[in-house]
């Protein structure tokens, strides 16, 4: 049996640099309402923090 170690995600699939810019990619062919809804998620979490 393997112990679980904190680093072993690094290890595992796409790293999260990777992952934000296919996001942010994937944000930049989307309207601007769709950047609406995302910064209004980010206010509504500082809010509920």
């Amino acid at each position: 049996m393997n112990d679980y170690h904190s680093d072993d995600y690094r290890n595992q699939g796409e790293s999260w640099q990777r992952k934000g810019a296919r996001f942010v990619r994937y944000l930049t062919t989307r309207k601007s309402e769709t950047w609406f809804f995302f910064i209004a998620g980010f206010v509504i979490a500082s809010i509920l923090n």
